[in-house]
């Protein structure tokens, strides 16, 4: 009886997992997963009940075990192996037929820890993307787990150890062994925070003339830290929600919220027009020093699609095309105003007109008198003034002094030159003095009788 029982389990003992697929008993050791039930069964070549007439009487040697046996006394089974402790445990059946017990037949049965998978949490911005790692103990060596994820939106991203994603919600995964232990599923938050608001508000207009400028604000709100860009680079220093461009380029701001996420606004551009040349020139033949009466042409460099405002010292306008004949004393200036609207004034430019001197004669007594008297004639008298006295317009040599004795009949005129400037103003005198030598009555000699 005892050698029939022991062949009979060593052959037929046979056991069944969850998957309900029947494997035939070829070892004396089987490993269970932590928490599952299993079918085991003896004698089953005899009939489904087992060797008719007996009866089995199963057991798990170790206390520690705290499971439940089902169907006790029949060959086939069920153990719940439930929380008994992770370790190895001894199944026996003895089987007893018209009262006689035959040998124990023994299973080893070793229950391993089922894995456990821990999942991280992530914090992404709004547009990022966050990657979830299945983390398993024992370590994955390579294609030791079966990973199954269960995520927001129900797709299944297959059998993989890690996702990324960029939604926000409750990711869950289990991972099975190569014994088909199953992990209690654990799970990973990924939040996704918003972006802040980037967004440029010019104050005033964005195209302007050189030397102006536009301040560019930001949008404003609690914990925002703000870095400007100019051309796609940071302005060092261009921190605070507002910034004065002064320069042509694109500006844009990068925002930052108190979630530390960022986002960099639309750029915007700024415009600035150079100004036009404002620069007063002359003709070479000309000067900027002369007589009264005299003038000088005050010329603009720039003279393409320019408005003009010529202005003397008072700041009174006296022109308003490319040039002006200055004929007075004063300082110039010069305004240009080109299509944009851009304008620059240039520096003074200053006119000195001399007055011409004056060559009035004065006559020291009468201008008519008799053969063999006289009249001074006398100029104005100055230092550096020279003089040439003239009659009937002809210069009378060695004539050269401010006043001159008249003796004969004539009309006298006198050119005063002024030789304290370099221009030498002079003046003859407007209108001749006329002097008229009488002559003396030529009387015969006295006749008598």
């Amino acid at each position: 009886m005892t050698h029939k029982i022991l062949k009979k389990v060593l052959v037929l003992l046979t056991v069944f997992f969850f998957s309900s697929v029947q494997a035939q008993l070829t070892t004396s050791t089987q490993k269970v997963c932590f928490g599952t039930s299993k079918k085991y069964s003896v004698d089953l070549a005899d009939g489904v009940s087992g060797t008719p007439g007996s009866t089995y009487n199963w057991r798990v040697v170790e206390a520690m075990f705290s499971g439940v046996i089902q169907n006790q006394n029949t060959n086939s089974i069920t153990v719940d192996w439930g929380s008994t402790p992770v370790g190895e445990y001894h199944l026996e059946v003895t089987e007893t037929n018209s009262a006689c017990s035959g040998d124990k037949v023994t299973l080893v049965v070793t229950i391993v820890d089922l894995p456990v998978v821990t999942v991280n949490d992530a914090v992404i911005c709004e547009g990022s993307k966050a990657t979830l790692y299945a983390t398993v103990t024992p370590p994955d060596t390579g294609n030791d787990y079966v990973y199954e994820w269960t995520t927001p939106s129900g797709g299944n991203p297959g059998n993989v150890s890690s996702i990324t994603t960029g939604t926000a919600g409750n990711y869950s995964v289990k991972v099975k062994n190569s014994l088909g232990c199953v992990s209690i599923a654990s799970s990973g938050i990924v939040v996704v925070n918003p972006l802040p608001l980037a967004e440029i508000t010019p104050k005033g207009s964005t195209t302007f003339c050189f030397g102006g400028s536009v301040v560019l604000n930001a949008n404003t709100g609690s914990n925002l830290k703000y870095q400007w860009k100019k051309g796609g680079m940071d302005i060092i220093g261009a921190v605070n929600s507002s910034y004065v461009a002064t320069e042509s380029s694109d500006y844009s701001v990068q925002v930052t919220n108190g979630n530390n996420c960022i986002k960099t606004s639309a750029p915007i551009s700024v415009k600035v027009n150079p100004l036009p040349v404002a620069e007063i020139t002359i003709l070479p033949a000309e000067s900027l020093e002369f007589c009264e009466g005299g003038s000088v042409t005050l010329l603009s460099k720039m003279k393409t699609n320019l408005s003009y405002e010529w202005r003397n010292k008072n700041n009174v306008i006296v022109g308003t095309s490319a040039s002006y004949k200055a004929t007075e004393s004063s300082d110039y200036t010069l305004k240009v105003i080109d299509a944009n609207g851009c304008s620059a004034i240039s520096k003074a430019t200053s006119v000195i007109v001399h007055p011409l001197p004056d060559a009035s004669i004065t006559a020291i007594g009468p201008t008519t008198f008799c053969d063999g008297d006289s009249v001074v004639l006398k100029a104005i008298e100055k230092p550096g003034f020279l003089y040439q006295w003239q009659r009937d317009t002809i210069d009378i040599i060695g004539a050269n002094n401010s006043s001159y004795k008249a003796t004969e009949s004539s009309n006298y005129t006198v050119t005063v030159t002024d030789s304290n400037f370099s221009t030498n103003c002079s003046r003859t005198s407007p209108s001749p003095v006329k002097v008229v030598k009488k002559l003396l009555p030529v009387t015969s000699p006295i006749s008598y009788d």
